[in-house]
């Protein structure tokens, strides 16, 4: 639309609009196994989605969703089969493994580092960082 040498099917040089109570757009990759073809990027309820579907166009598993206060992302979540893997709250706390981060990043599960290069802030001193345990200290600790 509007191009004189379009290299797509479908090229438009401008803006689409797609108005609906549920608006969409399909992505069907005709290539691949049952189930594992179609994706969908629609909106609803203020909320943005990235959803898989199977053959028959039935919702299989929210992979994105990201919700807003007026003009404002309040909170993104990353789903892997179906359980939400990351979560990221208004006031940027991020949590992994669950919905509700009270802190900087909060983790549902242990946590394995390498190195660790700030201060334990309940005891002031360098610690290396292993398998965290209740308030980041390595267990036995």
């Amino acid at each position: 639309v509007r191009t004189a040498a379009p290299a797509f099917d479908l090229e438009v040089n401008g803006q689409i609009g797609c108005t609906s109570i549920t608006p969409g757009l399909y992505l069907a990759e005709t290539d691949q196994a049952v189930d594992e073809r179609i994706w969908r990027v629609t909106a609803g309820g203020g909320d943005f989605f990235v959803q898989t579907l199977n053959d028959a166009g039935t919702i299989a598993q929210q992979g994105l969703v990201m919700t807003r206060d007026g003009t404002t992302i309040d909170s993104v979540r990353l789903l892997t089969e179906g359980i939400i893997a990351l979560f990221i709250a208004a006031g940027q706390n991020v949590a992994i493994g669950h919905s509700a981060p009270t802190t900087r990043l909060h983790v549902n599960g242990p946590v394995r580092g390498r190195r660790h290069s700030g201060l334990c802030h309940r005891c002031q001193r360098r610690r290396p960082t292993r398998l965290l345990g209740r308030h980041g200290l390595a267990k036995g600790q």
